[in-house]
């Protein structure tokens, strides 16, 4: 468990996430260009998504995410080249199949090594190993743009070291002793007809889905454009990284607290009132005021942190153990593919309507999806 919970931190630690888009356009890069560029990588999540689950419940869970710590570190490389384009592209698709990898299959692995009696507080275990990526991910936010104000090189350099300590933290995770091992593996076939099964028997699934993608991709879009609207609101890098890692520290605060507010207050009114006072915060990014815009920023963010564990939680508990990492990668699909459509439609629009109402008209329509799948999967209880 401690071995996962640094490997989980160090895989976090993206120091260039947040400014990335920053620093493409300080090499002549449009706007447009950027969001054609998030555009092709979400569709490259979408393609694969499915897969990387397959493979991961086929091949076990460490080497899966071995291959992806592998793929992320060569990603890193090609900011040292950022006029080549098609070179970051080429990057961005590692990257992508990378983060498939990883995503899912890291809880998956933190699920398996649970004992019977710990996977019913699996929540208790999920705040932990969520909030410790979370803190991971506040300090890459806060450091990574001061760094980068001092040297972009040294950014991607302390990127790189990163990802290579997680690769080798991955290969001192212990696995003789989980459930699902390289040897219980099964064919894709049989994984594929598994899946089948598991949303055929369990109706609630694919609206809980639904509530988790709409969400996350609100929040996710969120993330990634912030920093680009507070640019545009004519803040520093430096002071943009500072905000996303104030945001990602108190979000992490919030995941280790849900554990117990979910013991005060019921889980299902926690996701209702949580992303209905988010709806509204996005609703007032049309006001263009930038402490308005700040506000909703760290609010929606930090409290997403508290619905989304919630959800992943009530989705482990559904899921069937030999197509796990699969289920999760369903769901990152999911949100992929409505990733994909808003990049391509900010793309399509970022020339002709300020970002700032693009971001905020999506996320309203995103997080009322949301909020309509979730009273669905509520009536099927």
């Amino acid at each position: 468990m401690r071995k996962l919970l640094l490997y989980n931190g160090f895989s976090n630690l993206m120091l260039e996430i947040v400014v990335w888009m920053i620093y493409l356009k300080s090499q002549g890069w449009t706007i447009t260009q950027i969001a054609l560029l998030e555009g092709f990588f979400t569709i490259c999540q979408v393609i694969f998504e499915l897969p990387s689950g397959l493979i991961s419940d086929r091949i076990g869970h460490k080497k899966a995410l071995l291959l992806g710590e592998t793929l992320c570190f060569i990603y890193l490389l090609a900011y040292f080249v950022p006029k080549i384009h098609i070179l970051l592209y080429i990057s961005f698709l590692l990257f992508a199949l990378g983060l498939a990898l990883i995503s899912g299959t890291d809880i998956s692995l933190l699920y398996e090594s649970l004992s019977s009696k710990e996977k019913q507080n699996y929540l208790k275990y999920a705040s932990v190993f969520t909030a410790v990526g979370v803190l991971a991910t506040a300090l890459g936010n806060f450091s990574g743009g001061w760094i980068a104000q001092y040297s972009w090189t040294l950014l991607f350099i302390l990127g790189l070291s990163g990802r290579a300590i997680a690769f080798l933290l991955c290969t001192q995770i212990d696995t003789k002793n989980l459930i699902t091992t390289e040897e219980d593996s099964k064919t894709f076939k049989l994984l594929l007809a598994e899946l089948r099964t598991f949303f055929l028997r369990e109706k609630r699934a694919l609206p809980l889905l639904a509530t988790t993608c709409f969400s996350a991709t609100a929040v996710t879009i969120s993330y990634q454009y912030g920093p680009l609207i507070l640019e545009t609101l004519k803040l520093n890098v430096s002071l943009v990284s500072t905000i996303f890692g104030i945001l990602s520290f108190l979000g992490a605060i919030a995941v280790f607290f849900t554990y117990r507010l979910s013991k005060i207050i019921q889980e299902d009114l926690l996701v209702w009132s949580l992303q209905s006072i988010s709806l509204v915060l996005f609703a007032l990014f049309l006001e263009q005021k930038l402490s308005i815009i700040l506000l909703s920023l760290v609010s929606v963010n930090v409290v997403y942190e508290i619905w989304n564990v919630i959800l992943e939680n009530k989705l482990q508990a559904l899921a069937y153990a030999n197509v796990r990492a699969t289920i999760i990668s369903v769901s990152n699909l999911m949100i992929s593919a409505l990733l994909t459509t808003a990049s391509f439609l900010i793309g399509a629009l970022g020339e002709k309507i300020a970002l700032v109402n693009i971001v905020g008209c999506l996320n309203v329509f995103l997080l009322a999806s949301a909020l309509l799948s979730f009273y669905l999967y509520q009536k099927l209880a």
